[in-house]
């Protein structure tokens, strides 16, 4: 067994816990991160012959490029879905190799106190310093994304409820050091940290199962490429595996089983817009996105807007068949013309549970409530009303509500209330509740979640998190 106790533990590779392992190495600090590790330099072919799984809706897990980052997720932690899209990644970096869209910062109302989103609002801005090198409030800098000229129209306009703002996650142009991203990834701030000597990176172990004994913890690995099982012995443990991987081990840590526990979605609905100017250059798909947001009496939604072009057709393999001159052809009358957007609904939406069986099995069981049609109808209404004026529209008899988890914005690793269940809860900096030194970095610090994306925010709790344990005279012991 090896001994880790005297270092900060990690585990995932991620955005939550790349920035959680920023914070202990500026605070000299040893730091211990334990990956999965999968990256696109691994055999593919080995690795996903087998996958059972579904690939999701989305056009962008349909890029070749891309499969490296999902597949084999499912069958990897014995996930049984029952209309629900378990996506997950196992890669280093995480989700955030193939995201596109934009963040969101939330807003003063959707906190339950103006003190804590005071201090939120602060740490949004020290996370784009790192993702752009530029602060939140300056929407003078749009990116080197390969921007559309008709998103462009849209830049700090306001239509009727409708406002539209660029992508936090794209990267300008001085701060791009990887020629394969446009769009912040973890694996560059991994990169950045693996130059502290406090720094270990332990790539490439699954993660089995952890144990507590007393006030420590046994956690249990497999090598991915062999298969040899490796045990380590921790004190200090922060997860950040992302709400369907942390909720199973916590679940098989405490023993729970057969007992449904709540699994937050924003809901998530997807619809195409025809624009009567075409697209003036060779936008790239998931690295040209524009956000907005609309209000209305019932609360917030937002969503994002995507130039389509030859990209899309990918996610057709019927047409992958068709030369090159005829794919160039459909895009030029055609997907010029398009934009496909989606819109995100308040977590108050769904309905979703995850559970774990005593054989290991999870089950996650996804439902949502019977309004969302109706509320998405409304809001694709306004939305039509809103841009009709710019010529661009959204196309009838096109688009529906996605499978719950489609979205990917998952939130509620554990409840916070501690109502719903008496020993499965965090605290509101992550701590696991009758636990030592056991934190939640992507757990839910919000009972219910805007409909907004909210990877900016979990980014900014990890922050305080893990600011929290600094100061904490625990962290004073190491």
């Amino acid at each position: 067994m090896i001994d880790l106790r005297g270092s900060i533990v990690i585990l995932g590779g991620g955005l939550s816990a790349s920035f959680a392992a920023k914070e202990f190495l500026e605070s000299n600090y040893k730091v211990v991160m334990i990956d999965a590790g999968f990256n696109n330099e691994d055999d593919l072919t080995n690795l996903h012959r087998n996958a059972k799984e579904k690939s999701p809706p989305s056009y962008k897990f349909k890029i070749k490029e891309n499969e490296f980052v999902y597949k084999n997720f499912v069958s990897k932690l014995n996930i049984e879905t029952n209309n629900f899209n378990a996506i997950g990644s196992l890669a280093t970096g995480g989700l955030s190799n193939i995201w596109g869209g934009g963040l969101s910062k939330f807003d003063a109302h959707e906190y339950e106190n103006e003190h804590e989103h005071s201090k939120i609002e602060k740490i949004y801005k020290e996370i784009q310093m790192e993702m752009q090198g530029t602060d939140c409030s300056d929407n003078s800098n749009k990116s080197n994304q390969e921007a559309d000229l008709r998103l462009k129209m849209l830049f700090n306009s306001t239509k009727k409820d409708l406002s539209f703002f660029p992508p936090i996650n794209a990267l300008s142009k001085n701060s791009s050091s990887d020629k394969n991203h446009n769009i912040y990834n973890a694996t560059m701030l991994i990169d950045k940290l693996k130059k502290n000597r406090n720094f270990q990176y332990i790539s490439n172990s699954i993660i089995k199962k952890i144990q507590k004994t007393k006030d420590e913890y046994i956690l249990k690995t497999e090598n991915k490429l062999n298969g040899d099982g490796r045990d380590y012995l921790l004190k200090y443990v922060f997860c950040g595996l992302g709400v369907i991987s942390t909720a199973k081990l916590v679940l098989a840590m405490e023993e729970v089983y057969d007992s449904p526990l709540s699994l937050k979605t924003t809901p998530m609905g997807y619809f195409l817009l025809f624009c009567l100017s075409k697209r003036q250059n060779k936008s790239r798909f998931g690295l040209s996105s524009l956000s907005f947001t609309i209000n209305d009496s019932s609360g917030t939604c937002s969503g994002g807007l995507f130039p389509c072009n030859e990209e899309i057709l990918s996610y057709y393999k019927f047409l992958n068949i068709l030369p090159k001159f005829l794919k160039t052809f459909i895009d030029k009358v055609f997907l010029q013309r398009i934009f496909l957007g989606n819109i995100f609904f308040s977590s108050s939406m769904s309905a979703n549970e995850i559970s774990l069986q005593e054989n290991g099995k999870c089950i996650i069981q996804g439902k949502n409530h019977e309004a969302l049609e109706k509320k998405f109808s409304k809001v694709k209404r306004k939305i039509n009303e809103s841009l009709k004026n710019l010529n661009m529209y959204v196309v009838p008899g096109i688009g529906k509500i996605a499978r719950p988890g489609s979205d990917i914005h998952y939130a509620g690793t554990l409840p916070i209330d501690d109502k719903v269940t008496k020993k499965l809860f965090c605290n509101s900096f992550g701590k696991l509740n009758g636990h030592k030194n056991f934190h939640v970095i992507d757990a839910s610090l919000l009972k219910t979640l805007p409909g907004k994306p909210h990877t900016l925010h979990a980014l900014a709790q990890t922050i305080i998190v893990t600011r929290e344990f600094i100061s904490s005279d625990a962290a004073q012991s190491l």
